[in-house]
């Protein structure tokens, strides 16, 4: 009886130890915990990741633009100048908290533009080099010329409007056709118009009077007397003048100097002017 009674209680306890529900056992805390740690871990070693490769890409030397080549030349332009200025424009067009020179922020058309507005002579295309480069392709400027009046030199635009002033120094180091209004007038940037008929002959003859091979004509600059005035006065480098109009061809006066000079009457060496703008005659002087 004692034995039955003893098994008795004991398979009572062991139905009554199945119903309870158990304790975690120190290897499932230790588990869960070592997941827990590895998700921090991997967390942790993610942002640091996250955040190194965006250091990398947006503040590090790396990507920082430290080289500005120049792809092509005109005379008297300087590279030095120039690389100052692209830094500068850089640095004032930071786009915030990102580095004003980085390759992945910088702002290539806003560099280009005022690049362009601050060269008369030259105009810019600005190209991104990976991965810290930029390429500044230099080309001088088409149809454009310079403008003096009042002792003070502006630039001509090919549609007659003087968009600007230039410091004389740079005026001196450019290759363009200059002007010289002698009725000084007075010039507002943006607003005056020269004569499109005077303009057109300028550059008719700023072209193409090389192509005549004039004997000891080479042309330095022109003259104009006035805005309204039908002729300009082409000055060579002798120093005499020639002076045509738009009234006629500019084949046929040039064509009546090519005569006179063919027949020796025209002693080039001492003239003050020649003047083609009177219908078959060539007055000198």
């Amino acid at each position: 009886m004692i034995r039955n009674s003893r098994w008795s209680s004991r398979g009572q306890r062991r139905q009554r130890d199945f119903g309870r529900p158990r304790s975690k056992k120190i290897h499932e805390y230790t588990r869960e915990d070592a997941i827990k740690m590895r998700r921090k871990v991997f967390l942790i070693l993610a942002l640091l990741a996250v955040g190194y490769i965006f250091y990398l890409f947006f503040y590090s030397d790396y990507f920082k633009i430290s080289q500005i080549n120049f792809n092509g030349q005109i005379e008297g332009f300087k590279t030095e100048e120039t690389t100052a200025k692209a830094y500068e424009i850089m640095s004032n067009n930071r786009s915030w908290p990102f580095s004003a020179q980085n390759y992945f922020t910088i702002k290539i058309s806003q560099l280009e533009e005022e690049l362009n507005q601050t060269n008369a002579l030259a105009s810019f295309k600005v190209a991104k080099k990976f991965p810290r480069s930029l390429e500044i392709v230099v080309e001088e400027r088409l149809g454009r010329l310079l403008w003096v009046s009042s002792e003070q030199t502006f630039v001509l635009e090919a549609d007659g409007l003087i968009s600007g002033s230039i410091a004389p120094e740079e005026a001196a180091k450019a290759s363009l056709p200059v002007i010289y209004d002698l009725s000084n007038t007075f010039v507002t940037t943006g607003e005056t118009r020269v004569n499109d008929k005077q303009l057109a002959l300028i550059m008719e003859v700023w072209l193409n009077l090389k192509n005549y091979d004039l004997p000891q004509i080479e042309l330095d600059y022109f003259k104009v007397d006035s805005l309204q005035a039908n002729y300009v006065k082409i000055v060579t480098k002798k120093g005499f003048e020639l002076h045509v109009n738009y009234l006629a061809s500019l084949d046929s006066q040039i064509n009546k100097l090519k005569k006179s000079l063919a027949s020796g009457k025209i002693d080039l060496n001492n003239i003050n002017y020649i003047n083609l703008r009177i219908e078959n005659q060539v007055i000198y002087k």
